[in-house]
């Protein structure tokens, strides 16, 4: 079948060339930057420090330095400190501060471009401090390490105020038995306390255990699975382990513990798993899916981070937030739907998920953190009920974001729509999205008892199915933004042009109007590679018809023959998966790079 035959001539050339000056757009903003590829640096602030926008700030508790790690850590950079006067390449070294607010220019080098941040340290001088012993009789054994749980440190400022410290540093050796000092230093002051040191130490530990490949640390009836570094595949998390005839439950995946694991492409997590650390799976390139289990409670920061291949994940009921960074740079991840136990979605969580087209989010969902969905460039909408918190930039350079419902926002940051030229906002009458909207010139809709429709279909063709996929109602009720899921549409299905279409949810029914057409329904959309398909619903589908002018190497071509596109079998959307049977004359034209397409074997013209 020939998509030109169809009548559908017209519609693809200008399809082609909406999408070559996209990509026309795109290049020459980058080169105006002076960048070749757009990044975004990716790092993680230390306790007490916050990230807002373009602007870092942090209060450090002590005398005249502090040092830098103790401020933040970055992946992948080099961190450089700078002031009017000199820029300092700083390693482990000490800035000079005085007390009150000190100002400096925080750069992020990834060796191919940088980026500027604002950065303010607050020094506050500490006259004294206590120490709080939570557990008078606690005793230790000789070499265990000091517990910080076991004390609290109450702090008194310069300013009179009171404040409770959680960055110190600890000085002890539990060496021998008997009496041992314990002393707690805080910016030049200095206390101590005892505590009392009885028989050697023996962890619950029992042994650090190896199967299939995988390290495990054994205790107290559970296993943590420590590392996994030759696994390759798919792999199944096993619910137990044994050693030497005793049974562990497997409860937690350590930090780290898949971290750059390029061979493995789906992991299935097993009921009974509660944690999964830090960094767990990031960088895992091939890594496809993830079946997770509702038993989880805790996901870690930039768990899978980096997962350029991922697009399926399973949400557990477990968890109440999205942590920093757990999904930032998944490129390949195209929709998620959150459960209704979910409160946050933390700074940067899905940052740079290009594919993401939709995210579900849950009326228990009270805050989204700064740049939580920034970069996502296929995001097309957002429906929320109500929101206590927004951070900075959490959708900038939202390239498709066309609507974003929410019936009220308390607590908006700064830039929240930055670089998202087509956002709607759909909120109340009282609403200070509202406000913001308008303070920001970004235009606004109110909803009141009646539905409103949002990211109405364009057109669609006479005698076709109703294109619902493209159709979003919502209405605010009871103080809340809902979407309306359960509803119909009548229209004269015989007829074209400019059509009513009525739209009927209980006891609400409003009119829309949409334009039907003589021709076949043509979608197009544009995978993560760049390449542009249409998609014929009729028999489920789909065509090649344009490739980007330029296409990176390491996302398309063979790797033993440069130069060839390998056409993938199945392409998968929302609506059910197309099989990939052809492509266009002229799909090569004005392509540089490649030079040979390879079709799957159910290419039919």
């Amino acid at each position: 079948m020939s998509f030109k035959e169809k009548g559908g001539e017209k519609a693809i050339k200008s399809a082609k060339i909406f999408c070559m000056l996209f990509i026309s757009v795109i290049i020459l903003f980058s080169v105006s930057c002076g960048k070749k590829e757009q990044y975004d640096p990716v790092f993680t602030l230390a306790d007490g420090y916050t990230l807002s926008g373009e602007t870092i700030s942090g209060t450090v508790y002590g005398e005249t330095a502090v040092m830098t790690y103790d401020i933040l850590t970055s992946r992948d950079s080099v961190i450089v400190f700078s002031d009017s006067t000199r820029e300092q390449y700083v390693e482990n070294g000490a800035i000079p501060l005085e007390e009150g607010i000190n100002s400096f220019i925080l750069c992020l080098s990834n060796g191919r471009e940088e980026r500027e941040y604002y950065l303010e340290i607050e020094l506050v001088l500490l006259e004294d401090f206590e120490i709080r012993v939570m557990e008078p009789e606690r005793t230790y054994h000789i070499g265990e390490r000091f517990d910080r749980s076991s004390v609290e440190i109450i702090a008194r400022t310069s300013q009179g105020e009171v404040v409770i410290i959680d960055r110190y540093q600890t000085e002890y050796e539990f060496s021998s038995l008997g009496e041992h000092t314990v002393g707690i230093e805080i910016g030049g002051l200095y206390h101590s306390f005892q505590v009392k040191v009885t028989e050697e130490y023996v962890p619950v530990l029992d042994e650090a255990f190896s199967a299939d490949g995988v390290q495990y640390l054994l205790s107290d009836g559970t296993a943590v699975l420590l590392s996994a570094d030759a696994i390759t595949g798919f792999f199944a998390v096993p619910a137990s382990v044994i050693s030497d005839g005793v049974s562990y439950s497997v409860t937690e995946i350590a930090a780290g513990a898949f971290e750059n694991n390029t061979g493995l492409t789906g992991i299935q997590i097993p009921d009974g798993l509660r944690i999964i650390g830090d960094s767990a799976f990031s960088g895992c390139t091939s890594l496809e899916w993830v079946e997770m289990p509702d038993t989880l409670d805790t996901l870690g920061r930039f768990a899978f981070a980096d997962c350029s291949s991922l697009f399926a994940f399973s949400v557990p009921t477990g968890p109440t937030e999205i942590p920093t960074g757990a999904f930032s740079g998944c490129t390949s991840l195209m929709r998620i739907t959150l459960p209704d136990t979910f409160e946050a979605v933390g700074d940067f969580a899905f940052s740079g998920c290009e594919s993401l087209l939709s995210v579900s989010m849950p009326d228990t969902l009270r805050s989204i953190g700064a740049g939580a969905f920034e970069n996502c460039f296929s995001l097309e909408r957002m429906v929320i009920g109500r929101l206590d918190f927004i951070g900075n930039r959490a959708f900038s350079n939202c390239q498709a974001l066309s609507a974003f419902a929410c019936a009220d926002i308390s607590e908006i940051g700064e830039d929240v729509f930055a670089d998202s030229p087509d956002v709607v906002l759909y909120t109340g009458m009282q609403s200070g999205l509202l406000e913001f909207g308008k303070s920001y010139g970004i235009p606004t809709e109110t909803v009141e008892d009646v539905p409103l429709f949002i990211a109405l279909p364009e057109t669609f063709a006479i005698g076709s199915e109703f294109p619902y996929r493209e159709l979003c109602a919502v209405r605010i009720e009871e103080g809340r933004m809902v979407q309306i899921d359960d509803y119909t549409v009548e229209y004269d299905t015989e007829a074209c042009g400019y059509l009513p279409v009525i739209f009927t949810a209980g006891d609400l029914s409003d009119v829309f109007t949409v334009f039907v057409s003589y021709e076949e329904p043509i979608l197009l959309d544009t995978d993560t590679r760049g390449a542009v398909y249409a998609f014929h619903l009729e028999d489920m589908t789909a065509t090649l018809v344009s490739l980007p002018e330029y296409v990176r190497e390491s996302d398309v071509f063979n790797p033993k023959t440069e130069g060839v596109f390998l056409v993938p079998t199945t392409l998968l959307r929302d609506d059910g998966i197309y099989t990939v049977t052809g492509a266009f004359d002229d799909v090569l034209e004005g392509c540089q790079n490649i030079s040979k397409l390879i079709f799957p074997k159910n290419e039919q013209d």
